[in-house]
């Protein structure tokens, strides 16, 4: 039922956004590719020529199909994206093999849409995740907070709603409003909002960001460094984020609150 409710609420609100529709997007656009990978396809020896099954094999083949429709009159667009890795020599049940389709309702005046797949995010989201993963924060973890369906395929991703409504461009030039929401497989939310400043040249933005899920409880794997078990348990983030930048200077800082609720 919650996630009837919250699908309900994101394609309405998305249908909302719609009335602010100026510009025609094109009607039809598409792309193909099929790339692969061989390591092991060079690897021939003096005078000897390998099986046809031997030559391909190792690789990787990467395959992605990307169509667009365009609604005239509305400044929106439908996009369905596949995405599929494959190992060779093909086998059963490849685990690390990965097929992802995807769905997104666009619309371009606003920036506004409605996502199902697997996604990149950007922004706050991304410093979050990177603050948990100690890696190094590229430049996407700068940007302002937005999803959009990942190009890349993987064997492990995962699909999620998500939902991005932005005042339209035209309505306050120089200020624009955003509020985002996202429901992964698991039907965790994730809530995100902010507004941002540009009247004068430079960029001035305020985010916020929440998110929470039930953790599993945790016992013990270890017998040199053993950790006390946990409960099942609630966990919470709160983030807020502070974005500066011109074509002189940088910045951006990024408050956090975590939040565990033992059970």
């Amino acid at each position: 039922m919650k996630a009837i409710i919250t699908a309900a609420f994101l394609i309405f609100g998305f249908c909302v956004s719609q009335v602010f529709g100026t510009e025609k997007p094109p009607l039809f656009t598409w792309d193909l590719l099929w790339a692969g990978f061989w390591y092991k396809s060079l690897n021939i020896p003096d005078g000897e020529f390998p099986p046809a099954e031997d030559i391909f094999d190792g690789g990787t083949l990467y395959n992605r199909g990307n169509f667009t429709l365009g609604f005239s009159g509305l400044d929106s667009s439908l996009r369905f994206l596949v995405t599929d890795k494959r190992l060779l020599p093909l086998v059963e049940n490849d685990t690390r093999a990965g097929f992802n389709p995807g769905i997104g309702l666009y619309h371009h005046g606003s920036g506004s849409r409605l996502l199902y797949g697997v996604q990149n995010y950007f922004g706050l989201p991304a410093r979050i995740n990177n603050i948990w993963l100690r890696s190094v924060p590229y430049v996407e973890s700068r940007q302002p907070s937005s999803r959009d369906l990942k190009l890349e395929p993987a064997a492990r991703d995962e699909s999620d709603f998500h939902l991005y409504l932005g005042l339209p461009y035209n309505v306050l030039p120089g200020f624009d409003v955003f509020a985002s929401a996202n429901l992964d497989s698991e039907q965790n939310l994730s809530l995100g909002g902010g507004m941002g400043w540009n009247a004068l040249g430079p960029v001035i933005r305020l985010e916020g960001f929440y998110t929470g899920k039930e953790l599993a409880p945790r016992n013990s794997s270890t017998w040199f460094s053993s950790t006390p078990p946990l409960p099942e348990r609630d966990f919470n983030i709160y983030a807020l984020s502070l974005l500066f930048h011109s074509p002189q200077a940088a910045f951006a800082t990024l408050g956090l609150v975590r939040n565990i609720i033992l059970g």
